[in-house]
């Protein structure tokens, strides 16, 4: 388990201190990694802890893995065409992947859940080969399938689920950020198994993060920043091999299948849940479409196609330590 966890990391941090607190918990199916520096070595285990606790919090919340009555599933279950009041948090929460469905132009949606749980990546034993052609055909959702009334959001469609993995992890990242915040600390690291949140710096330098080789054990090289967010998506995390070709979980919601074109996706921008939903947007829309709709999302990306070569945007920040030299930016 350990060592298939650290292969599925996306990205990871490089570089340590004297002065740092690290902790590891597993919380939403992986490994979150927490790291403060610069702070007192009991109000730092204090604010992790209590970080920790947020983020388990939200898994609870948000959660469809897990047969629980929390405020997602019982709005999933509710009928088609009924307003459903939601908590605040789930209020603000789906708000914002609509919006981001609306601003990637579909290719991040939010309501696949009903194809999700159809192909069952999150499943165990995981899946060994794809569904039927016909039940991914049933199981598309609709372009649009939520709106917000005056009483409360409404599923549009028997097809529309929802689904927060595209989201919720990087939504953990920033919250976690807030409670360390909110104790006192001025400079931390939250890796939630990949969806990175910066807070402050690396006490006086920046922090130092490798984006990953998806194809090898390597990376394709290192960044260094300071409070702000960076999260892949790659065809690595989660998948199968049927019959020679690689099914993984960033599912294409217009034809059901999983996205072709792109191997990983990288993104930096001001919080972890915008990066977490523009990777994947931006993966599912493919190397045709990348380049423009990052623009348009006002992120900055690094993406490696299927022929491995590997393309950024002009303001993506310098990479060093081996970056790739067929690198292209725009």
């Amino acid at each position: 388990m350990r060592a298939h966890l650290l292969w599925a990391m996306a990205l990871f941090a490089a570089g340590c201190t004297p002065s740092e607190v690290h902790e590891a918990r597993f919380i939403m199916g992986t490994i979150v990694n927490f790291t403060v520096c610069g702070a007192d070595a009991d109000v730092a285990r204090a604010a992790i802890t209590a970080a920790a606790r947020r983020m388990q919090a939200i898994d609870d919340a948000f959660t469809i893995a897990r047969p629980l009555a929390n405020p997602v599933q019982r709005f999933n279950a509710a009928p088609v065409g009924t307003p459903v009041p939601v908590p605040e948090e789930l209020d603000r929460v789906l708000g914002f992947a609509v919006q981001m469905q609306q601003e990637t132009q579909g290719w991040f949606h939010p309501g696949i859940g009903k194809l999700t749980q159809l192909w069952g990546f999150d499943r165990t034993p995981p899946p060994k080969a794809p569904p039927r052609e016909e039940a991914i055909r049933r199981a598309l959702p609709p372009s649009q399938c939520f709106r917000h009334s005056a009483r409360g959001w409404v599923r549009l469609h028997e097809n529309c689920l929802l689904d927060p993995g595209g989201f919720v992890k990087g939504y953990a990242a920033d919250e976690a950020v807030h409670v360390l915040a909110a104790h006192g600390i001025s400079h931390a690291l939250v890796d939630a198994g990949g969806d990175i949140r910066l807070l402050g710096d690396h006490c006086g330098r920046p922090w130092r993060i490798g984006i990953r080789d998806p194809r090898g054990r390597g990376v394709l090289g290192v960044v260094e920043l300071a409070d702000t967010a960076i999260v892949t998506s790659g065809d690595y995390e989660h998948f199968f091999l049927y019959e020679g070709r690689r099914y993984h979980h960033l599912l294409d919601p217009h034809t059901g299948y999983p996205a072709k074109g792109l191997v990983s996706v990288t993104v930096v921008a001001p919080t972890t849940m915008r990066a977490d939903a523009a990777a994947t947007g931006l993966f599912v829309a493919g190397p045709k479409r990348i380049r423009a709709l990052a623009r348009k999302l006002g992120v900055q990306a690094l993406w490696v196609d299927a022929n491995l070569r590997v393309h950024r945007t002009r303001g993506f920040p310098a990479l060093q330590d081996g970056f790739a030299r067929s690198s292209q930016a725009f």
